[in-house]
């Protein structure tokens, strides 16, 4: 006796090959737009529909760990819901699958100086109830695959180096770091974006942030004993041709690695006296801390 077939099987199927035959049968009440072509499990991989969605992918910045994409989808009936979205890279599945609430992902799986085809396949589900019995509450699978997107993951922007903080003082802190050395499919950034923030809000305090195209900054309106991080972002643009065959310019960016300082206490005036008194006034005079004695050790 065939074990796979339930007590009172009289169709001759197995679970798999009644459900996949339920499937079908169902489908002939699915909207015009499913009927194209299913698969063995009764998943939809090409429809009707996916030729009236606009699918479209976006390169948003190049950097060191790869290339970071947004994607939307357009005409998408209200009714279908995307369960989930995953990655293809020169055709083949790739990463795990993401989830349907983001649009903005990083891939990894890019090879420096080589072109790389990327398209993001979102796997969509609806239900549609009859008055059937027998297909009531059938949910349809079907999968739309974005249009291709070609990356040449090439000149990415060096990463500042020997990053190193100059002067540490109460209120402000000089910093200076180098270009680098060129190497292959790197370029030199065009300009330099600081960041610096409370070490201690680490886990979401505000960061400040200022640009420049030399290779050292002044940071100014800092807060006496306060112990701050700071890295260097080198950041260029390269022009690349979105899925819709738009030429945009897209952000290239390298960070350093980020270093720690520890402002001084604020230094008080010096020699404060009295040099002229009379009956109606007083006339006082002090001395500036020497700038040599308001500073502190830098931490790296």
């Amino acid at each position: 006796m065939d074990v796979s077939q339930p007590p009172g099987n009289i169709t001759g199927k197995t679970r798999e090959e009644q459900s996949v035959s339920d499937k079908r049968e169902a489908f002939k009440y699915a909207p015009d737009f499913f009927k194209d072509s299913v698969d063995q499990d009764g998943t939809l991989v090409k429809s009707e529909l996916e030729k009236k969605v606009v699918f479209s992918l976006e390169i948003k910045c190049l950097h060191p760990v790869g290339v970071d994409i947004t994607w939307n989808i357009s005409h998408l009936p209200k009714n279908v819901l995307v369960k989930n979205y995953y990655w293809l890279i020169d055709g083949s599945q790739k990463g795990p699958y993401l989830s349907p609430h983001i649009n903005r992902a990083t891939v990894e799986d890019v090879e420096l100086g080589k072109n790389t085809v990327i398209q993001i396949v979102a796997v969509c589900e609806e239900k549609i109830i009859h008055a059937e019995e027998r297909t009531a509450g059938t949910a349809y699978q079907y999968k739309i695959t974005s249009t291709p997107l070609t990356i040449h993951y090439d000149k990415l922007v060096l990463p500042p180096e020997d990053l190193c903080v100059l002067n540490v003082h109460s209120n402000r802190a000089e910093l200076c770091w180098s270009k680098g050395i060129l190497r292959l499919h790197h370029v030199h950034g065009t300009s330099y974006r600081v960041m610096w923030w409370k070490t201690e809000d680490d886990e979401g305090g505000d960061v400040h942030n200022t640009e420049t195209t030399d290779c050292n900054v002044r940071l100014g309106n800092l807060e006496e004993e306060t112990k701050y991080t700071v890295l260097v972002e080198s950041r260029g643009k390269v022009n690349y041709m979105n899925s819709d065959g738009q030429e945009v310019a897209v952000d290239v960016s390298a960070a350093s690695i980020p270093v720690t300082f520890v402002t001084s206490q604020l230094c008080q005036p010096s020699n404060f006296r009295a040099v002229h008194v009379t009956s109606e006034k007083i006339q006082l005079k002090w001395d500036f801390p020497p700038p040599e004695s308001d500073g502190s050790k830098a931490l790296g």
